[in-house]
């Protein structure tokens, strides 16, 4: 299939996704959710100008990230089915912290990225401090971990975006602080709000969608 018509089918599912997250309609939403990264990684592996593993390792675990979450909310082991889920998300991190890795040094410029790396950890930190009380005791020092690395992924990419200055680099970027975002936004939805509205769950989606499918474009696109 020409790679335009992969693109426009994964927009139209993104939207169809989107508007049944906004609009509650959890049936239809758990089963296009799955769907979405697995269009990303036929997108890459049809698109890619060099193809990296670790990208679509990335993609793949967070299909299965994404599956899990889905079976947790259905079954009775939600926690089990919620961990396995945020393991899978962190390992699909760290492929991508790989894949970048294999492109720029990671001290490229040591003098942008640790200050990158305390401000994109600064959010994440704040939010664990403000609803670290409603967090399971089983999941505090798991969500420390994942802060980590999400803050991590995303300053290597802004150093990537500091030193090349390229439209995949940008992708790249924005990608990653959407990511950020979103995983934010997941983390308070899930333990800091105490009503769960559909609005803030399609937000988190919105910025998840975004962030995955930059990634995809901006790795696709990279020699």
């Amino acid at each position: 299939m020409p790679l335009p018509v992969l693109w426009i089918l994964f927009i139209l599912l993104a939207l169809i996704h989107l508007f049944t997250c906004y609009r509650d309609l959890t049936r239809l939403r758990d089963g296009t959710k799955s769907l979405l990264l697995l269009f990303l990684a036929a997108l890459y592996l049809c698109g890619a100008r060099h193809f990296r593993p670790m990208v679509l390792a990335a993609l793949l675990l967070g299909c299965l990230g994404d599956t899990l979450l889905i079976w947790g909310e259905r079954g009775s082991a939600y926690q089990l089915q919620f961990f396995g889920g945020a393991a899978a998300f962190a390992l699909g991190h760290l492929a991508y912290l790989a894949a970048l890795c294999s492109i720029a040094p990671p001290l490229a410029a040591p003098a942008f990225l640790i200050p990158a790396f305390g401000l994109m950890l600064l959010g994440p930190a704040l939010l664990f401090l403000k609803i670290r009380h409603g967090i399971p005791a089983l999941f505090r020092y798991p969500s420390m971990l994942y802060g980590v690395i999400i803050a991590l992924m995303a300053a290597l990419a802004l150093q990537f975006l500091y030193c090349t200055r390229t439209l995949p680099s940008l992708l790249i970027g924005i990608g990653m602080l959407c990511f950020v975002l979103s995983d934010s936004l997941l983390t308070y939805c899930m333990f800091g709000k105490q009503q769960k509205t559909p609005g803030l769950y399609g937000t988190v989606m919105l910025f998840y969608i975004l962030a995955q499918g930059l990634l995809t474009e901006g790795f696709s696109l990279l020699p």
